[in-house]
């Protein structure tokens, strides 16, 4: 399942402010956890997603 740039955006603020773990988020976007902690790292160490 693709994610769309408003699920990242979403997963992306509840994680940075400690609301989400990455397992959860993968939980209710219905992926794996490891492609939440990729995109969510990602994002945080080159700032794509504000």
């Amino acid at each position: 399942m693709k994610l769309t740039y408003e699920q990242k955006l979403k997963a992306y603020k509840d994680w940075k402010s400690n609301l989400k773990s990455p397992r959860t988020i993968a939980k209710e976007l219905h992926v794996k956890h490891s492609t939440v902690e990729y995109f969510l790292k990602s994002a945080d160490r080159h700032s794509t997603i504000y």
